[in-house]
């Protein structure tokens, strides 16, 4: 499964996750639900933030379920990713900031309300005039809610974003950085496995040829002892054969 296809379904199970009145039931989706910004994304991201807007520590919590801190740290530039408008600088610095009409799934959408980047989420799909995001902190609906109180599926038309959120633009992580190679054909494969037994093959062969040398390197010093302790006894039995006759 690629990185991307990970991630939205990492973001896609916490739908429906309702932000909590106090620090209590932080893992459950809908347990005490209030409008203090209590979530679990706080906790597992960076507690000193806890109780504040957390659309974008959404972000970063998926990707760390997905890739960890560290690949999620160079994929999103900084860390934790928490303002919208820190990203948009450095999306704009590193040229991966695009529009509505060539964004992806993968992407991290930058809302944008005239004035600054205000809200944030990933995107799902962009398909028939129609961009698909999951959201934390906001509600339902196909208008940008900056400040609801859960885990979103959201839909906006083309048109919405040019004429209502003129400025929004699109994040996109460099996700090739930590993809999985999951494409090698069976032929590929083969050749890879071919030659990791011919490498093994080898190498047990220089191993065997190796300990055949010490072998025949201790039996030569073996038959050496040998005639070293024939030669001995043959000189005892001569000394011996000389004293008897003396």
């Amino acid at each position: 499964m690629k990185i991307v296809d990970k991630i939205i379904e990492v973001a896609s199970n916490e739908v429906g996750y309702l932000e909590k009145r106090t620090n209590a039931s932080l893992d459950s989706k809908t347990g005490n639900a209030g409008s203090n910004n209590y979530t679990k994304y706080w906790r597992d991201t960076y507690p000193p933030y806890q109780g504040s807007a957390w659309c974008a520590c959404f972000v970063t919590w998926v990707l760390d379920k997905v890739v960890g801190k560290e690949a999620t740290t160079k994929l999103l530039g900084h860390y934790p990713f928490v303002y919208c408008p820190t990203l948009g600088s450095i999306g704009k610095s590193t040229n991966r900031l695009h529009t509505y009409l060539d964004t992806q799934a993968g992407d991290i959408v930058l809302f944008h309300n005239g004035s600054v980047f205000c809200h944030t989420g990933i995107v799902v799909s962009n398909k028939d005039g129609v961009i698909t995001t999951i959201e934390g902190n906001t509600s339902g609906g196909n208008t940008v809610v900056a400040n609801g109180g859960g885990v979103a599926r959201k839909t906006y038309s083309h048109s919405y974003i040019l004429h209502s959120k003129t400025g929004t633009r699109f994040y996109r992580p460099d996700y090739a950085l930590y993809e999985e190679d999951d494409d090698m054909t069976t032929e590929q494969i083969k050749a890879i496995a071919k030659e990791a037994t011919e490498d093994i093959i080898n190498a047990i062969g220089r191993d065997i040829a190796a300990l055949q040398g010490r072998l025949n390197k201790a039996e030569e010093l073996l038959t050496k002892r040998n005639e070293q302790i024939w030669d001995l006894s043959c000189r005892i039995d001569a000394l011996e054969a000389d004293t008897d006759e003396k």
